[in-house]
């Protein structure tokens, strides 16, 4: 009997759901709220408590605690729809898609070519997976994107040959395009079009949480690490710093003459004769436009808690006295490219910054020390 867990599962069902509902320009307005649809929760949850120490003078506790919650549209009652999220002045970008099937939380956007079969044919027979596959003309670079290389190309020779000035003319790259060399290329459709498909998930696949509760003779000890894994958050203000140049990753500090890019690989794409706008041959800035670059694993571990207290005890035989520190989000452990992947905006159709995966622009959590003195009589 050293330990307690708990384990449940939960699923709730929310019928008539409040949705932003589109309206027709001619009714004047832009949306209005209704009751349209049908959301279904399934919950995970554990807990498991562990008495380490448990003495007269000293007693340690610790508790883990686990959970993980999908959320999608079971019903809509109208035809599909888009929201929007404004990030910053003036600007709208729709996406999400509010339809049966989909999971709360989705983004929407663009991406760039990410392996062989997502080229159009016959340009899809040219392309290997293996980076050192001299014999296929387009080939993943070291982000993951398919670029064109040219067959007996390397990557590492972009500044050595001067191939990063190389091209594809119009007709002649994937799409009718043209292909600048190394360049991200932009997903179409079978139409040509650019593609706006998933490109993350702001709820995370779980949460756990560990704490440990010390308490030695009149001495208290509470420590809380707090975690969020799995989701995705599109990263508005290091999305939109590459349009000024302003991003680290424009800088290519510490990159060899081998690795180092020319500033239009992270700047604006090129001119297109595609369906879709004029758009679509290379630069992660894409004009604005959320894609999959810019949307960052906003995983994290966080000292969330760390608190001391002492019990004084009767001064001048008067009530009883404690003083006590506490520290809260001390320390963040993430590969988050920013100063805090909690930032979330708030604005949007959800009206909550836990369900919007969209951080740009909002002032992190800070780190705050409290210094505490009570006593009761």
């Amino acid at each position: 009997n050293r330990f307690t867990l708990n384990v449940s599962r939960a699923k709730s069902i929310i019928d008539r759901q409040i949705l932003p509902v589109r309206l027709p320009t001619a009714s004047g307005f832009s949306s209005q709220w209704q009751n349209v649809g049908e959301i279904t929760n399934k919950t995970w949850e554990a807990t498991l408590v562990i008495p380490v120490i448990a003495r007269p003078d000293l007693n340690w506790t610790s508790r883990f605690i686990w959970d993980q919650t999908r959320s999608v549209i079971t019903r809509l009652d109208i035809p599909e729809f888009v929201g929007g999220i404004s990030p910053g002045p003036a600007n709208n970008f729709d996406i999400f898609k509010f339809r049966a099937g989909e999971r709360i939380g989705t983004v929407y956007g663009f991406d760039m070519v990410r392996n062989c079969g997502q080229l159009p044919a016959p340009f899809n027979t040219q392309c290997s997976m293996s980076s050192g596959d001299l014999a296929a003309a387009y080939r993943p670079n070291s982000d993951g994107f398919i670029v064109w290389l040219g067959a007996g190309n390397q990557l590492s020779e972009g500044i050595t040959r001067n191939l990063w000035r190389s091209r594809l003319d119009q007709g002649q790259g994937p799409w009718g395009n043209r292909a600048n060399w190394g360049m991200p290329i932009t997903l179409r459709d079978s139409l040509s079009q650019i593609a706006f498909v998933p490109v993350g998930n702001g709820l995370p696949n779980f949460h756990w949480g560990l704490s440990q509760n010390v308490d030695w003779k009149r001495l208290s000890v509470f420590a809380l690490l707090d975690a969020s894994i799995g989701q995705k958050l599109w990263n508005v203000a290091y999305h939109w710093s590459m349009g000024d140049l302003q991003a680290q990753a424009a800088d290519q500090y510490g990159k060899s003459v081998e690795e180092a890019r020319p500033i239009g690989y992270y700047w604006r794409r090129g001119p297109s004769n595609s369906p879709g706008g004029s758009s679509g041959v290379g630069g992660l800035y894409d004009a604005l436009n959320p894609h999959g670059w810019s949307m960052d694993d906003a995983s994290y571990v966080k000292l969330r808690e760390l608190a001391a207290s002492y019990r004084v005890g009767p001064v001048g035989g008067r009530g009883d006295w404690r003083i006590g520190l506490v520290g809260r989000n001390l320390k963040t452990w993430t590969d988050w490219r920013g100063f805090d992947p909690e930032s979330g905006n708030t604005t949007g159709p959800f009206n909550s910054s836990i369900l919007t995966p969209v951080a740009g622009y909002r002032f992190p959590n800070l780190r705050t020390y409290t210094f505490q003195l009570s006593s009761t009589f």
